[in-house]
Formats: structure tokens, sequence, C-alpha cells
């Protein structure tokens, strides 16, 4: 395990509570001010690597909380760069204490509070390897967001839906 290979690496266990809830738990973990988050199925680019370095040397201002950082899927074997897929501008890089992830499980974002900014590069994400394991985690999603609402009382109606449609 790379982590390991790093002594000042600190591990936490906890029951699951929700993809927000766990990642709002694990940036009160963190040890420095400023954080990246990335998810597991997520690479940067080298050019975000690069970017990331440049900014923690010279960062000159201090009202700054935050960075967008643009995701490029790949997906099936391709990278996506049309159909409002790319680039897609999401807060990645935050400042400890004035961000926090919202939205709806598992549909999670950064909020910050104050300033932000972009950054050049991207986070690349290896969506999903084939249909198969598209379908699955679609139906995943699904019901995770089917119980989320649920414990909102949000109830979904067909009827509702179709309306949109036609």
């Amino acid at each position: 395990m790379i982590s390991k290979s790093f002594s000042s690496v600190r591990f936490y266990k906890q029951r699951f509570k929700g993809h927000i809830e766990q990642k709002n738990d694990a940036i009160a973990l963190c040890k420095y001010d400023w954080i990246l988050s990335l998810d597991a199925d997520e690479r940067i680019s080298t050019e975000l690597k690069n970017s990331i370095l440049s900014f923690k040397q010279k960062q000159d201002d201090e009202t700054l909380n935050g960075l967008q950082v643009s995701r490029l899927t790949y997906h099936m074997g391709k990278f996506i760069r049309h159909s409002g897929w790319y680039p897609q501008y999401r807060y990645r890089i935050f400042k400890k204490g004035n961000a926090i992830w919202v939205g709806e499980n598992p549909h999670d974002y950064i909020s910050i509070q104050g300033k932000g900014s972009k950054i050049c590069g991207d986070i690349i994400h290896y969506s999903f390897r084939d249909l198969s394991h598209q379908v699955n985690t679609i139906n995943q999603f699904s019901s995770i967001v089917a119980f989320t609402r649920q414990k909102k009382e949000k109830i979904f109606y067909f009827e509702n839906y179709l309306q949109t449609v036609f």
C-alpha cells in the first residue's frame, strides 16, 4: 500500500454514514490547512500536480478559500470532452474551516465560504470499466437517492417524471 510508505499518514475507520457525512468527517480529521479531495476512482494530471506545487510555493492570496479543478471523465475507453462533461469545474482544493460537502447523497459537492478561483490541470475520473459496471453503479446510486429522499420524506411520483418528459 502506497500510503504506508509515508510516515505521517494516519488511518481512521468508522461506520459508513453516507458520502457527504464521510467526507465532512474526513475534513475534520485533516492535519493541514489546505485539502485536496479525490475519490478512489480519480487521479490528478501532471499539469494539475505542477499547478498545485506552484500554488503551494507562492500562495500569496490569504483571502482565497478554494480552487476549482476541471474534471475529465474517462468512460469505457475514451475521454469525454463534450456534451457538458468537460470541462466540469468543481471545488476540490480548499482551505479547512471554509468548506463543507453538501448536496444529496451520493451526488455531493464542495461549498466554500468566501473567495474561490480556478487552477490549471484536470482531475481524471475513471468512471466505468464497461456497460455492466455503469448499470450496476446507476442501480446502487438510485437506491441511495431513494433512501435519502425517503428519510427526508420526499416522495417520488412517476407521473411527475412523465410530465417533464412529454
